[in-house]
């Protein structure tokens, strides 16, 4: 199927399209409203969404997916975790409405390496927010948009098994750690790689555990399966002779991230 990006005037259209369909909202002339909206009342709701609209039903449920895992406290979520939140059931719908997504250019798809899986998660693109009537959000931490889910994703595990969390911790030294979380009795630095070269991840070793304090355990979370091995390999080639402060690891980030708990 070739690629259908949206003009920002389709953006816009899709953008009222969709709030009257989501949101119960539609266009009135003679509404005292600036924009020329005003509610729809519940027993008008259901005429809205027919045949006749110019929204197909899988980029309706796209924009429901997507309005939800934007809404969430936590907007990091994977694939089925928004689609639960938007009561949008079933694989088949799932995966229509997220090649109706694609094609209009509102997200980005990505994945993410978990035990003998792979995770799969949107990125909501600027016209999607733009689509949403949203504007985009900015997160912290560095790196693309799987470096942040992984961060803020960890972090969130880490947390509700009592941990303390901080993104972007400035070592003593001033090295930028990805992630660093304590508790009483253990402090974990956690370093994501999402890109390449793996040679970067040498430099952060070095660089985290050069002084002290020193964390009881350094992890190296890799977001893709590939990655793992050929940077165990590339430690022990490098670094193997070495005496290090504390234990390093490599892992792979999927491990470390727990579901969410959402409505059912």
């Amino acid at each position: 199927m070739s690629e259908t990006n949206l003009t920002s005037k389709q953006i816009r259209e899709l953008s009222r399209t969709s709030s009257e369909t989501l949101f119960g909202i539609q266009r009135d002339e003679n509404s005292n409203n600036p924009d020329g909206y005003s509610p729809v009342q519940p027993e008008q709701r259901a005429t809205l969404i027919t045949p006749h609209c110019q929204v197909s039903v899988a980029l309706r449920n796209g924009l429901k997916v997507i309005r939800a895992q934007s809404q969430c406290e936590l907007p990091f979520l994977y694939r089925r975790e928004a689609a639960q939140v938007a009561c949008v059931k079933g694989v088949g719908a799932l995966l229509k409405a997220e090649r109706a997504l694609l094609d209009a250019g509102l997200i980005r798809v990505h994945t993410l390496a978990q035990q003998r899986t792979n995770k799969c998660l949107w990125e909501i693109l600027a016209p999607g927010y733009e689509a949403l009537g949203l504007s985009e959000p900015k997160w912290q931490s560095k790196g693309g948009y799987l470096h942040k889910f992984c961060a803020h994703r960890i972090a969130n595990t880490y947390i509700c098994q009592g941990y303390e969390a901080e993104i972007e911790y400035f070592h003593s030294n001033g090295k930028l750690v990805d992630l660093r979380v304590s508790n009483t009795s253990n402090e974990i630095f956690v370093e994501i790689c999402a890109s390449t070269p793996l040679e970067k991840e040498l430099s952060n070793i070095e660089l985290d555990l050069r002084v002290a304090p020193y964390p009881n355990e350094l992890l190296l979370a890799v977001t893709k399966r590939a990655m793992r091995d050929s940077l165990i390999t590339l430690i022990a080639e490098r670094l193997g002779n070495h005496r290090l402060p504390s234990q390093v690891r490599v892992v792979l980030a999927g491990d470390l991230i727990d579901s969410l708990k959402l409505p059912q």
